[in-house]
């Protein structure tokens, strides 16, 4: 089963002496996420204990990968919050954003769809308000051009 699974190759990055380098956590949280299609709160929790490393920094990790996740989703949309977005109405997209899904910033849209989260500054403050959906860059986006935008993203 999954669970076993999961344990078999903890065990076998996390066995013998020593800390467990960044390379072969990376490895590991490649394999449980093709596994597990990603790298759940619970899952980061035992690979944290096993390797004895702080949650936080398996976290940060996940993070500066693209290729890993810690929730299953199919889409990322970023909202820039820096203050120049924010001065253009970044945050009107983003509540727009979590009243059309019932979501907050942070959480993924039912079905799996869509991970929402704010981002800080995409250095494009002058096209604001901006938003990003896995790397793809766009300006001046108003309410009303979400819909038209999101549907490209099945």
């Amino acid at each position: 089963n999954m669970e076993e699974q999961i344990q078999e190759i903890i065990e076998y990055y996390t066995a013998g002496s020593g800390a467990v380098s960044q390379e072969d956590l990376v490895s590991m949280l490649r394999e449980i996420q093709d596994v597990r299609g990603c790298i759940p709160a619970s899952v980061q929790k035992q690979i944290a204990e096993a390797a004895n490393v702080k949650e936080t920094f398996l976290a940060a990790l996940i993070k500066r990968y693209p290729s890993l996740k810690a929730e299953n989703y199919r889409h990322e949309i970023q909202i820039c919050v820096g203050a120049g977005c924010s001065a253009k109405g970044s945050y009107d997209l983003l509540k727009a954003l979590e009243k059309k899904w019932k979501i907050r910033q942070g959480e993924v849209s039912e079905g799996g769809r869509f991970y929402l989260r704010t981002s800080g500054c995409m250095k494009q403050c002058i096209k604001g308000p901006n938003m990003m959906i896995d790397g793809t860059v766009y300006n001046k986006v108003t309410e009303e051009d979400l819909e038209k935008i999101l549907k490209n993203y099945r």
